[in-house]
């Protein structure tokens, strides 16, 4: 079970109100989002929709839940964007040989703009 896909998974049936419509978002099947949410009401230990043939609502568990769950997901993804940001970042050393009146002039320049990226 991914806690995380299916935290995201209530959050969208949270707003659609609506296992299919939620499915056809997420471009899956209905039978998943089901699971999904049966899944995470079997970890919670609680239900968090009032099912009806048409339309899901909240319980008040569901509701302190999407409050929380939706602030975990967000957090997540900046993890996530965060690590993506990191690897695209330049690393590494830097060796740069040159003879003195270049490194003195115009190497010095470079290394005031290169500064705020590698402190010393």
């Amino acid at each position: 079970m991914d806690r995380l896909q299916n935290i995201e998974t209530f959050g969208r049936v949270a707003q659609t109100q609506n296992f299919t419509a939620t499915a056809r978002q997420l471009r899956i099947a209905r039978s998943v989002v089901s699971t999904r949410i049966q899944q995470l009401e079997e970890y919670v230990g609680a239900p968090l929709f009032h099912r009806s043939t048409r339309v899901v609502r909240l319980t008040e568990m569901g509701r302190a839940f999407q409050r929380d769950g939706s602030e975990l997901v967000a957090r997540a993804n900046d993890v996530v964007d965060q690590m993506r940001d990191v690897q695209g970042s330049p690393s590494g050393t830097l060796r740069i040989h040159a003879l003195t009146g270049l490194a003195l002039g115009h190497l010095a320049a470079l290394k005031l703009r290169w500064a705020p990226w590698r402190p010393a």
